[in-house]
């Protein structure tokens, strides 16, 4: 589940996108756990994370006691710590939105200090906290502004949220109740594991501090396979080579965006490549069977009757270097981000953002590189608990739209939505 946490990190790609102006174009605001002295705490790792992510974003660390009673944090009982808390983040938020209207604007908080994320995004009531309001304490514009929230080991989680992310199947010591819904919903998401005593009914406190450690595959695990110099890729025969599979593979995990029900027409569209560099990962036996048991879904386990395999990473292609031109009055810009795994069940996603607009030639470069195939392992466990695997022998390409201004024009998703297998 751990690994998951990377995968936001993608959909944060996919809706914001960095300007330089006088106020910021992105600002982060954080919250600590208990007990921790002031600044970010644990959420601190995922701050530094988007802005690693999004160059010129800002970030803010709410400035309330984060005490349990401890004589380190003055005393201040739990719950009145996190009434301070929800009240500073309602603060904060709302002047920045009025300062500053049209910055996006991201949450992130660890443990209490997801608690008083959640009772803003969310609204009350929050009993352990003194709130009997129910209603959402940010403005409607602040609402607005806020694009992503991200809580860990949250005490307000309960099972059944459609915004829950991890292996709890019961609540925290301040949950929600059953079938709350959240009004902000679509902008959350909240990670709580079975193991956590916080937010679930575990008993590893060492657990509830491990959901900020984002575990990619090591590169000593990547290995190059073969590397390609000047290579011309035909998008439009890519495409039509391999539409069938994309639209199979992604339908058939649910995941990411359906690949268009017609081809791209017209010439055909190249991309040149200084660079064509094929990598390889082979996933150990361990490591498919801690994916899979690490999985929030039934339909994985080895008991179940409706058992269906997973998707992993293998192979996949990277160009580099690659520029694109072409005589539609259409441009292209390209952002990508991408790295293995992505979230346990499909391995890799692929974020991409763009913008378009028409100019007399068209053209676009990117000096880094950006993932144009890929080849996936189909995994299971077997009722004996023995790992079993075949190869998914072709490769699965990276999905192409067409522009509105110009339906011959070759463009990524134009929701600027993640790609994954």
């Amino acid at each position: 589940m751990r690994a998951s946490l990377d995968s936001t990190l993608l959909i944060l790609a996919n809706i914001l996108a960095v300007k330089a102006q006088s106020c910021p174009d992105i600002h982060i605001f954080g919250a600590r756990e208990t007990s921790v002295s002031p600044g970010f705490g644990s959420a601190g790792q995922l701050v530094d994370m988007i802005k690693a992510d999004h160059p010129g974003a800002t970030s803010e660390a709410i400035d309330y006691p984060a005490c349990g009673g401890q004589a380190s944090c003055g005393g201040v009982q739990y719950g009145d710590s996190a009434k301070q808390g929800t009240q500073a983040v309602t603060t904060a938020v709302n002047g920045l939105n009025q300062r500053c209207p049209q910055t996006k604007i991201v949450l992130v908080g660890y443990s209490q200090g997801g608690q008083i994320m959640d009772n803003n995004i969310c609204g009350g009531p929050d009993s352990g906290a003194g709130i009997s309001d129910s209603s959402v304490p940010l403005s409607a514009s602040a609402v607005e502004q806020v694009k992503a929230v991200i809580m860990l080991g949250d005490p307000r989680f309960v099972s059944g949220l459609s915004y829950g992310v991890g292996t709890c199947t019961a609540g925290g010591f301040d949950a929600r109740p059953a079938g709350f819904t959240c009004p902000n919903a679509d902008k959350v998401q909240i990670y709580c594991d079975s193991q956590d005593p916080f937010c679930c009914n575990g008993n590893d406190s060492n657990h509830h501090q491990q959901y900020g450690q984002v575990q990619p595959i090591p590169d000593s695990q990547l290995f190059p396979v073969e590397t390609q110099d000047s290579v011309d890729i035909d998008i439009l025969n890519l495409h039509s080579n391999h539409h069938p599979l994309t639209e199979r593979a992604l339908g058939l995990i649910g995941r990411g965006p359906r690949a268009p029900s017609r081809h791209p027409e017209g010439d055909h569209k190249v991309i040149s490549c200084e660079h064509l560099d094929t990598l390889g990962f082979t996933p150990s036996e361990s490591y498919i069977k801690d994916t899979i048991e690490n999985l929030d879904d039934e339909c994985l386990k080895p008991s179940s009757r409706f058992k269906r395999p997973v998707y992993m990473v293998t192979g996949l292609k990277i160009a580099r270097g690659a520029k694109y031109s072409s005589r539609i009055s259409n441009r292209v810009v390209v952002g990508r981000d991408f790295a293995l795994p992505r979230n346990p069940l499909v391995s890799l996603g692929v974020s991409f953002v763009h913008r378009s607009e028409s100019v007399v030639e068209s053209s676009w470069t990117n000096s880094d590189g950006f993932i144009v195939a890929f080849k996936v392992v189909q995994v299971w466990i077997n009722h004996e608990g023995e790992v079993k695997f075949k190869e998914y022998n072709k490769n699965a390409v990276m999905e192409f739209e067409t522009a509105s201004e110009d339906e011959t024009a070759p463009t990524f998703p134009s929701d600027g939505g993640t790609l994954a297998i």
